[in-house]
């Protein structure tokens, strides 16, 4: 074990290691340590005599406060609170975070050259003296609907799964887009079972699609915990919160063409958020830089929303209504057509 000193009050975690202190409040974001501050994805939470922190938090808590690396194999710090069991009869296990890059590694093979990043970038952007994309040439969205067969996902206390979820909010954004713009949809499942990431991103990759879009939802131990996160990949060396370290010795090229692939995911992941205010009442909407499995496959910009907490008992009650995942899809269409400089109605 790393050893170390967790102390816990009613307001506050503390945790001593090797000369560091970190200071966490309960219910908050922000982590004061003696390296620096940063801000977790999701709160630290207390119930009855324990703390819960989310296993991405974890990663990140621990790497930005004291440089430990976490891995699936590695030591955890003895917290009993870092993977607590499941509330009876809430929700299913924590993600296995396949979707994350930093828990299992990827096999470099399959990667993207810069070449190829460059041709499903430069295709529908032809920057013509401006940093928005050439709305004529941006023709196809790839939607990705998390999980499916096998892998249900999470699974809400009323037994709403994942899966479901991000299938029927799949169908509802490919009609939403197709009903307010010409562009073409292409769905990597159309029915439950279970597709590698692998699969999926080589789908994306034969589309030759100009955005990827991965819906998902979320959980947590805290069943008040809620709100929507729509995520984005990093530039290449980013200390990115939920990574292990830097990813380091990226060829420049490659490093060229991975940040403008950033760039342009970041810029429709805000316009999404943008627009999903606009459409649903739901807070907070989060933007969340991650290195993600998928998008680190595929050679076109890419997003990925978690439409909200099924841990969450009203947030599940509205992922299971058709009318409340239509708003979502309305918002999500609306903000793709604004990042892509569409007029509604088509190109």
């Amino acid at each position: 074990a790393v050893g170390g000193d967790c102390r816990v009050s009613p307001s506050q975690v503390r945790i001593d290691w090797r000369g560091n202190t970190a200071f966490a409040d309960i219910d908050n974001l922000k982590v004061i340590s003696s390296r620096k501050e940063f801000s977790l994805r999701n709160p630290i939470v207390r119930h009855e005599n324990q703390i819960y922190i989310e296993l991405l938090d974890a990663q990140t808590f621990f790497f930005e406060a004291f440089g430990i690396k976490l891995t699936p194999a590695g030591v955890l710090p003895p917290l009993s609170a870092l993977e607590p069991p499941d509330p009876p009869g809430k929700v299913a296990a924590p993600r296995e975070a396949s979707d994350f890059e930093a828990f299992e590694p990827l096999d470099t093979g399959t990667l993207p050259t810069a070449a190829g990043i460059a041709s499903g970038l430069l295709e529908p952007l032809r920057m013509a003296g401006t940093a928005r994309p050439n709305a004529r040439v941006f023709t196809r969205v790839i939607i990705d609907p998390g999980h499916g067969g096998r892998d249900t996902g999470h699974v809400g206390g009323r037994g709403t799964a994942e899966k479901s979820v991000t299938m029927a909010l799949a169908l509802a954004l490919r009609d939403a887009i197709e009903e307010s713009t010409s562009l073409s949809v292409h769905v990597t499942r159309r029915e439950d079972k279970e597709t590698t990431a692998r699969a999926r991103a080589a789908f994306a990759n034969a589309q030759r699609g100009n955005l990827l879009v991965s819906l998902h939802a979320a959980a947590s131990p805290a069943e008040r915990v809620h709100g929507i996160a729509v995520f984005y990949p990093p530039p290449p060396g980013a200390a990115n919160a939920v990574l292990s370290g830097p990813r380091q010795g990226t060829p420049l090229g490659q490093a060229n063409a991975e940040t403008l692939r950033s760039r342009e995911s970041r810029r429709f992941a805000e316009a999404i958020i943008v627009e999903l205010k606009r459409h649903v009442s739901t807070e907070p909407i989060h933007l969340r830089e991650v290195r993600l499995r998928v998008a680190r496959q595929v050679m076109m910009p890419a997003v990925l929303i978690e439409a909200g907490y099924l841990s969450n008992p009203a947030e599940e009650a509205l992922l299971a209504t058709e009318a409340y995942r239509a708003k979502l899809a309305a918002g999500i269409a609306a903000g793709i057509a604004q990042a892509a400089g569409l007029e509604r109605g088509g190109p």
